[in-house]
């Protein structure tokens, strides 16, 4: 996969900054609202996420082939 991940918080402050090492990635955050960009082949994706008090939250990322 290698997939550069960031993930930025309500304020913008990065939290988490690194690359996916298989097809999945599962993150532990406090509930909030966050911002995750990937990218492949030169293509940015940018999400908005947001975590509520003790619900899980997906979000799915697919790039053509």
């Amino acid at each position: 996969a290698d997939i550069p991940v960031q993930i930025s918080d309500a304020h913008g402050t990065v939290v988490l900054d690194t690359s996916t090492r298989g097809p999945f990635m599962l993150v532990s955050l406090p509930y909030g609202r966050y911002t995750v960009t990937a990218s492949y082949n030169g293509n940015q994706v940018r999400r908005v996420v947001s975590i509520a008090a003790g619900a899980p939250a997906r979000e799915l990322f697919v790039w053509p082939m």
